[in-house]
């Protein structure tokens, strides 16, 4: 049986009535629960598993490590592959966070999260080339400079890591936590799995929410759309139908989640209203027509136009009104994460499909 390792602080059976607190990426406590919470409940955790490491918040962080007979080695890289790490622990938390800010920083219509002890963590490659943007008050979100992907980050004192779950390579044995900030979720996003929501953070949680303010479109009757620093910005008078998820690897490391959501424009109908010089694209070298494009200053994806083929691509979690239309189908599932399900009944196709 798997033993926890001595950890900053003590480790024991924790006492009844404890709260769970995990910080997020930004450092700030994410999960909040009573022992009644699934994460003491899975049949994998033994009471000698659970430790206790003092110093990392108001009430400290009560952690689970799962009993399993060995730690499994993990890999995380941006899509240019600059920035590397790895994990060889457990993991203690996944979430997904569907407020205003993970979805523009993400272009999707949520982050998925997911940490672990700072001890399981290390950089391989690139940590001097993290770029990152403070979207709130000591906020800090890590990405890529080069291709603007979202990278790994440590929580505030040093005690835990954290990483969007979009850019690791194997498995990830952990089920989802909690879905957060549900009460700000994307209007064309359906949760449809069991995971526990709660409109902001979890109840007991003493920081308090931050979202962007609301931005409408220059043009009346036009849909608009920004980065999350709001540096770049767009509009466009009509979207076209064809909207839907791509799960092949280079979107899921380009938009740092289980998938990318995309909708598209015509080129006519669409134009930039600010920030067109902050955009920095990037193409794969190995890609044909693989580009993406993100704001130099917050690296939220921005739209890419593809003017030979006639069309915009755009993020659908840059987004700043609802579109009108709804996810279509789900592409490239043959390539999908390992820890991905997909429960909304769309149309699924294991690469491009025909026409």
């Amino acid at each position: 049986m798997l033993q926890p390792r001595r950890m900053k602080g003590r480790y024991g059976v924790a006492p009844r009535g404890f709260k769970i607190a995990v910080p997020d990426i930004l450092g700030r406590s994410l999960i909040s629960a009573s022992p009644g919470n699934k994460l003491l409940n899975n049949p994998r955790t033994k009471a000698s598993h659970v430790f206790q490491v003092s110093g990392a918040s108001r009430c400290g962080i009560i952690g689970v490590r799962l009993g399993r007979t060995g730690y499994a080695m993990n890999k995380g890289s941006c899509l240019c592959g600059d920035i590397t790490w790895e994990i060889d622990g457990d993991l203690i938390m996944m979430s997904n966070c569907h407020c205003s800010m993970c979805r523009k920083f993400h272009g999707v219509g949520y982050g998925t999260y997911v940490g672990v002890m700072a001890d399981d963590f290390r950089w391989l490659s690139g940590e001097g080339n993290v770029q990152t943007y403070e979207s709130s008050p000591g906020g800090l979100r890590p990405f890529c400079p080069r291709c603007g992907s979202i990278v790994a980050s440590t929580s505030r004192d040093g005690s835990m890591a954290f990483m969007p779950a979009g850019n690791m390579e194997g498995e990830l044995d952990r089920e989802l936590d909690s879905h957060i900030f549900v009460g700000s979720k994307a209007p064309w996003y359906e949760i449809h799995d069991n995971a526990p929501q709660h409109d902001a953070y979890p109840p007991d949680h003493d920081v308090p929410p931050q979202e962007n303010a609301q931005r409408l479109p220059e043009t009346p009757g036009s849909i608009g759309g920004s980065c999350l620093c709001g540096a770049v910005a767009y509009e466009v008078s009509e979207l076209s139908d064809r909207f839907g998820y791509c799960h092949c690897s280079r979107c899921r490391k380009a938009r740092s989640a289980g998938a990318s959501a995309q909708v598209f424009a015509a080129v006519d109908d669409f134009r930039w209203t600010s920030g067109e010089s902050h955009i920095r694209h990037f193409d794969l070298p190995e890609g044909e027509v693989y580009r993406t494009d993100f704001c130099e200053i917050c690296g939220s994806p921005t739209p890419t136009i593809h003017e030979t083929l006639g069309f915009v691509l755009i993020p659908a979690g840059s987004l700043d009104q609802d579109p009108g239309v709804r996810p279509q189908a789900h592409i490239y599932v043959g390539s999908k994460a390992p820890w991905v399900e997909i429960k909304d009944g769309l149309l699924q196709f294991l690469e491009m499909p025909e026409g």
